[in-house]
């Protein structure tokens, strides 16, 4: 609050309490001020004293004056100028003058980083030649810097002159320069023989889209040329190193400088005699660099999603497929394919024609020679009778799969014995979903719901009053030949049964009545279904949250660790804290505040506080009083 006008109670005239922390002189000044401002010291019949700012010259300036104090002026009478005393004194904040005097005939010197300090002057130094003696020379005496034949030196007003005839070479032409050092060169054309080096970056600066950078050779042979070569000449080779690098760099759109695309270079193996190279080449993927393709010395790999697109016909010599991979050809055909020759080999539409052609229509086999005739692998699209010449002979049917094979006339009890069929003739894999259904198994059809027994004879029965096979519960050790489908229903668990996942148990999922449980040996992940990770749960450790595959927050034996801000839903409707429940500290940097009228930002200064007004550019300081420690309001955690 600035101090306008004080009140009658807060004035005695013995010595005058003002509680407000800033005084403010001028105050009904709006304009450009003209006037000088400052406080007059009434010093009797002494001239005045006081402390101004001149305004003609933009200074503070303690003075002497016959200004009586009363009333304004645009310039102040100044008398004399009054010395200023202090402890020590700071100037523009880069420049300490020390505290005590020094001796007689010293000089101020800096440290370089804004101390300065009184030191004795240097009475003599050294002279030194490119020949002939050195020599020693004292303050005092006269310097002459003799020319020579072709140089002439003069001096005026401090400054020495060498002048250099045409009897002294000059470079005013075009000279030749053999081990000679420059230091900042401007170079506006280049061009020689021989070699060269460099070292530091050598920055190429063009205004144009023609070559930045040409290397032209004119040499005739077949050999490569030009050459350009990045060596990296390590004393620590090791596999892995990284060997040399191009950057393609731009500009967002936020005027931010992006690196696109890498090529580098990198050793696979840095052994003796083995030595192996890698090609990377890298690019910006969402925003983050990746490595999108590796070049081996024995392989080209395609990496971090990267998909291989071609556009014309390609040539592959072998293709290998992981186990755990498939090739998916979406709605394209696989064509000019050779016949097979083994049986793992894929075959042709024409091929398997071929190989089942008459087998079309209705196929009898009226003898086991009959059937031994047929040796080729089929599946018979139309009916298929057999025919055996008496009820008890056998019929070896092997791993023939046929549709509509089995009727309610085709299977009687004389015909089927459990000697005729094997133990593994019949697999699941051999009778199709729909070859055997209730209206072709005509002794089992006595009951619309009941449960399908056997007894020790091979014999099936239904009884009513039953749903599905209700003695599986039997079976202490059941076992799935496929996947289990929930068909439309549920999987119902009664309370404190387990889901069982891992040959030691090493996950668990269940209900107590009460509450849900999932029990992880070790660490249980949770990712997305193309591979990123959601969130992680470390037993007896840390529970982290992922966003893209980025940990965003952690929890701590300490509390709670975030990456990144902390931001509420929409701007102004969140609280830190309560009226109830504060938070005991709060350590930041620069403290901003922004509620969309105003816009400020503390800064804690080494011995003040400063307040920053953003959008008028203001800076104000906090005028702090110290006070005994017992008399100030302690902090929460002293309580």
């Amino acid at each position: 609050m600035a101090f306008t006008r004080p009140k009658a109670a807060q004035i005695d005239f013995d010595a005058t309490n003002i509680s407000d922390s800033l005084i403010r002189i001028n105050s009904s000044e709006t304009g450009a001020n003209a006037n000088d401002i400052g406080i007059v010291f009434e010093r009797g019949s002494h001239t005045n004293a006081a402390l101004i700012f001149d305004e003609s010259t933009d200074t503070f300036r303690f003075i002497s004056t016959t200004h009586s104090g009363a009333g304004s002026t645009s310039d102040i009478n100044i008398s004399a100028h009054h010395a200023l005393h202090v402890g020590g004194l700071t100037i523009n904040t880069a420049y300490t003058f020390p505290t005590s005097d020094g001796s007689a005939n010293q000089f101020l010197q800096t440290d370089g980083s804004g101390a300065l300090s009184f030191a004795t002057v240097t009475s003599s130094f050294t002279l030194a030649a490119d020949s002939g003696s050195n020599d020693s020379f004292s303050t005092g005496q006269t310097l002459t810097i003799a020319g020579g034949t072709g140089i002439d030196t003069t001096v005026s007003d401090n400054n020495i002159s060498i002048a250099i005839d045409s009897t002294v070479a000059t470079l005013t032409g075009s000279q030749t320069l053999t081990n000679k050092t420059l230091t900042n060169p401007t170079i506006n054309a280049f061009s020689g023989t021989g070699n060269g080096s460099i070292t530091g970056t050598l920055s190429i600066v063009t205004t144009t889209t023609d070559d930045s950078l040409l290397i032209t050779t004119t040499e005739d042979s077949s050999s490569a040329a030009p050459v350009l070569t990045l060596k990296r000449n390590s004393s620590s080779v090791a596999d892995a190193d990284y060997l040399g690098q191009i950057k393609f760099k731009g500009e967002n759109d936020a005027d931010q400088e992006v690196i696109y695309a890498k090529i580098t270079g990198k050793i696979l193996d840095a052994s003796d005699g083995t030595e192996d190279g890698i090609i990377e080449f890298a690019h910006k993927k969402g925003g983050s660099n990746v490595i999108t393709s590796r070049f081996r010395s024995d392989s080209y790999q395609l990496l971090n999603g990267t998909q291989l697109s071609v556009d014309g016909t390609s040539t592959f010599n072998g293709v290998t497929v992981n186990s755990s991979q498939t090739i998916n050809m979406g709605s394209n055909r696989i064509t000019t394919v050779a016949d097979p020759t083994s049986a793992q080999d894929a075959a042709t539409k024409a091929y398997v024609d071929s190989e089942i052609a008459g087998s079309s229509g209705d196929s009898v086999f009226s003898s086991d020679a009959d059937f031994d005739a047929v040796t080729a692998t089929a599946t018979v699209t139309e009916d298929l009778s057999v025919v055996t010449s008496s009820a008890t002979s056998s019929l070896d049917l092997g791993t023939i799969s046929v549709q509509g094979i089995v009727t309610s006339t085709a299977i009687v009890d004389a015909n089927v014995t459990t000697a005729k069929i094997a133990d593994d003739a019949v697999t699941t894999a051999k009778i199709p979903d729909d070859a055997i259904t209730s209206v072709k198994l005509s002794g089992l059809t006595n009951s619309s719901s009941g449960v399908v027994s056997a007894d020790g004879d091979g014999t099936f029965s239904v009884s009513a009053g039953g749903s599905g096979l209700s003695n599986v519960v039997e079976d202490t050790t059941p076992q799935l030949g496929g996947d289990l489908a929930s068909n439309g229903n549920n999987i119902a668990m009664a309370d404190n049964d387990e889901i069982r996942v891992g040959s030691g148990n090493d996950i668990v999922i269940k209900w107590d009545a009460t509450d849900g449980h999932i029990t992880a040996l070790g660490t249980l992940n949770i990712d997305g279904a193309d591979g990123h990770e959601m969130a992680k749960f470390v037993d007896g450790g840390a529970v982290e949250l992922y966003h893209n595959d980025v940990k965003k927050v952690e929890t701590t034996s300490g509390g709670l660790s975030v990456t990144g801000s902390i931001l509420p839903e929409a701007n102004g409707t969140r609280d830190l804290g309560s009226a109830s429940l504060r938070w005991q500290n709060i350590y930041t940097s620069d403290l901003n505040l922004n509620n969309g009228v105003g816009n400020y930002t503390v800064v804690e200064g080494e011995e003040d506080l400063f307040l920053y007004n953003n959008k008028s550019g203001k800076v104000f300081k906090f005028a702090l009083i110290e006070v005994d420690p017992s008399e100030a309001t302690p902090k929460i955690e002293d309580l």
